[in-house]
């Protein structure tokens, strides 16, 4: 669920544990709000970085940054899951991280195949030459 449900469900919550006079569903609505705005400002944040860094640099480099931005949006959403009391931002934090780190994982061994075979194929090359 994206920031902006998750503030609309957190004021419902809030809404309707005033109407009820329930103050842990009221806290618990707040919450889920605050959570909301984090994941927002981390969502934001995260779509800034890549469209400036798609100004300055090339897309190998930018796919190389996917996977770091995957872990430092997991380490915030964690950090807000467990701030806020949030077990499910929590966990999506820790699965971002999982994600980030696969990502890294995929791109470094691409770029490991991708110098292989260009170092191949250059070989090849000095071969037929000769």
């Amino acid at each position: 669920m994206n920031g902006k449900l998750d503030v609309v469900k957190g004021r419902i919550k809030e809404a309707a544990g005033v109407l009820v006079n329930n103050k842990e569903l009221r806290n618990e609505g707040k919450a889920d709000q605050v959570a909301g705005k984090a994941k927002e400002v981390v969502e934001e944040t995260v779509q800034k970085i890549k469209e400036d860094a798609r100004k300055v640099i090339n897309e190998q480099t930018i796919t190389n940054l996917n996977g770091k931005l995957d872990i430092a949006k997991g380490r915030i959403k964690e950090a807000a899951g467990v701030l806020v009391g949030d077990e499910a931002l929590r966990v999506e934090g820790k699965a971002d991280q999982v994600a980030g780190k696969a990502k890294e994982f995929v791109e470094t061994t691409a770029q490991k195949i991708r110098e292989t075979a260009r170092n191949t194929i250059d070989k090849l090359k000095d071969k037929a030459r000769q």
